[in-house]
């Protein structure tokens, strides 16, 4: 069976050690696979991760289980992705539960209860704050969970309605060993009962761990609660929350001298919009020689951003000051190979 649909075995990770230094020794290693972890994965891979759907090995974690049996069929084919039925928080006892409250809208079952105080239940998503039954889930973290799996994240993205910063505690070895890029939802003003807006917090744990915030996601998920309709296009209301991207310091990463980091690193701008750091960062990797492209030019990694830089530089040569003929060393420096010519782009990268 492709998929994998089980709680883990707790007496298997509860003396997981809080304090164990690195747990992962990352080897120089091209033909290793990306590991992408999916916290609240409703509905499916995010759409920032599918261009790289097939290039990963893919951890999806959801706390209705009805969703993860649902998204069992729906990825039935896909040897690579992984699915588990917890509340991802912060590292757990044994057998620890965590209640769930239901909502009428099943995108936002959460361990909190709504603001009925608040425009963007009273009005805005009137009716999809409902609260129609409560349930306990099995807990683990995100330590716990990556130790049990025997795996090294590379790629975290977290929605959980409201319990972002609780997935973060839960989740300080990986985050200082191996994890390169993060998406993560955040509250900008308040939106359920006793709970403060997340961003302050996930920002302030990101960057002791040597993350920077890039930006907000403003394509997949911005909310913002209207106060009356007269509005015609973002921005306006009250901004409620929104994808934030954080990615390790570029500067750490080029002095690890790891050449799939590099790479990796790379994959995750061009996934999350910031193809300018992406390609800052193959730049200063291969100028500081540490990764030659021949080395890599078989791997699936070079495939995709042999595409992906091939797509942007076509998208900027009408620019003023571009050219195509003026991208051909850029391009030889990363990729070690000829530039494209004009009609040549869908003869090497075909629509299907």
């Amino acid at each position: 069976m492709a998929y994998i649909v089980h709680n883990l075995d707790r007496d298997s990770v509860e003396h997981y050690p809080e304090n164990s230094g690195s747990l992962f020794h990352d080897p120089d290693n091209l033909d290793t696979r990306i590991v992408n972890v999916d916290v609240g994965c409703k509905f499916g891979i995010h759409p920032a991760s599918i261009p790289i759907k097939d290039l990963c090995d893919h951890y999806l974690l959801d706390a209705d289980e009805s969703e993860v049996q649902r998204l069992e069929q729906h990825y039935s084919n896909h040897n690579n992705i992984n699915l588990d039925c917890y509340f991802v928080g912060r590292n757990s006892k044994r057998q620890e539960q965590e209640r769930l409250f239901l909502y009428s809208h099943s995108g936002g079952h959460s361990k909190y209860l709504p603001d009925p105080a608040r425009g963007y239940w009273k009005n805005f998503r009137k009716g999809s704050g409902t609260i129609v039954g409560e349930k306990t889930v099995p807990k683990i973290s995100l330590d716990e969970f990556s130790q049990s799996k025997s795996i090294q994240p590379n790629f975290l993205k977290i929605d959980v309605e409201g319990a972002e910063l609780e997935v973060l505690e839960g989740a300080e070895a990986i985050l200082s060993d191996s994890v390169l890029g993060v998406r993560i939802e955040v509250e900008l003003n308040p939106l359920y009962k006793n709970q403060e807006p997340t961003y302050g917090e996930v920002n302030k744990r990101l960057r002791e761990k040597g993350f920077e915030f890039l930006f907000f996601d403003k394509f997949f998920t911005n909310s913002y609660t209207p106060y009356s309709n007269f509005f015609v296009e973002e921005p306006y209301g009250q901004l409620v929350g929104a994808d934030a991207i954080y990615v390790l310091s570029p500067d750490e990463i080029l002095n690890r001298g790891n050449a799939r980091q590099v790479l990796d690193y790379a994959i995750f701008c061009f996934c999350n919009k910031a193809t300018d750091l992406g390609m800052h960062i193959l730049v200063d990797g291969v100028e500081q020689k540490i990764y030659n492209a021949e080395e890599w030019k078989h791997t699936e990694r070079y495939k995709f951003l042999e595409k992906n830089v091939a797509t942007l530089l076509f998208k900027l040569q009408d620019k003023p000051g571009n050219s195509l003929k003026e991208f051909s060393s850029l391009w030889k420096k990363i990729f070690a190979s000829d530039w494209i010519d004009y009609g040549e782009f869908y003869k090497r990268f075909p629509l299907t």
